[in-house]
């Protein structure tokens, strides 16, 4: 039972206490979990003090109690932040970095309307080229974030790439596939009112048909109800697929842990 997609008060959306999420995590019965506040570089955009955030929870880093605590970031990427990404990253002793898509072409896709000036498919196509293109510059990460985050939002919510985008999507999968690079399954997408994890099941189905094995799950929780949602789903249908690990990290180095072949009614609390 891990979760290494997790958000305190260094997020601008959240303000969740670290040591709450400790015992939240607790509470529900998880053995690894990742603080992963953002960093991101545009102009009014979420991101900390990278020396006093890991200095602040220094002290909540490593064993407790039976849950393993990483303390991370969440790396929102672009081609034209990439400097200000190295630099905040520099030699710091983050355990793990997820890399994220907020923005295509420097657009926030969070804001309403994004999109809705060309078609679905034009939208699917420019995210992920968008993404291939930023993550072989800021390629100092260990694992790519809510891979089809768009279907959130604007033209594209709810949508399926189609067409021409699947291209660029190939790419991407064999680009990460070819750099080690890790998978997430995360599992917000139901919050936001969709009917799957990001990415869909069809996505993570062609990342194994292409070789990818690399993979872990993140609830992307912003607050404290949301700690460990949907985890025992997402590894279920991660094992239907047909991966037979989650990959956790700590000091930037991966650590394999095997998919339970089955899981007790305590485990499965957040699945009702």
């Amino acid at each position: 039972m891990i979760d290494v997609h997790c958000h305190t008060r260094f997020s601008i959306d959240s303000q969740t206490e670290p040591c709450a999420l400790i015992e939240a995590a607790r509470a529900v019965n998880l053995t690894r979990i990742a603080i992963t506040d953002h960093a991101d570089f545009a102009p009014g955009d979420s991101s900390f003090d990278p020396d006093s955030y890991l200095r602040e929870l220094a002290i909540l880093r490593g064993d407790h109690n039976g849950i393993r605590v990483a303390v991370g970031v969440e790396l929102g990427i672009q081609v034209g932040h990439a400097a200000s990404a190295a630099a905040f990253l520099g030699k710091r002793p983050f355990d793990m970095v997820i890399a994220s898509m907020h923005r295509v072409r420097a657009h926030d896709i969070g804001v309403p309307g994004w999109g809705c000036d060309i078609t679905a498919e034009e939208a699917w196509t420019a995210y992920f080229q968008d993404a291939l293109d930023s993550a072989r510059v800021c390629d100092n990460f260990d694992v790519f974030g809510h891979l089809d985050i768009p279907r959130r939002y604007g033209i594209t919510r709810g949508t399926r790439a189609e067409g021409d985008s699947l291209v660029y999507l190939d790419a991407l999968l064999a680009w990460l596939i070819s750099e080690d690079k890790t998978l997430e399954l995360n599992t917000s997408g139901f919050r936001y009112g969709l009917d799957s994890f990001h990415p869909q099941k069809w996505i993570m189905e062609r990342y194994f048909q292409l070789g990818g094995r690399r993979v872990t799950v993140g609830s992307d929780a912003h607050v404290l109800g949301d700690v460990g949602s949907r985890i025992p789903d997402a590894l279920a249908l991660l094992r239907e697929i047909g991966f037979t690990h989650v990959r956790t990290f700590f000091n930037r180095s991966g650590e394999d842990i095997p998919i339970p072949g089955e899981f007790s009614d305590e485990q499965r609390w957040v699945c009702s």
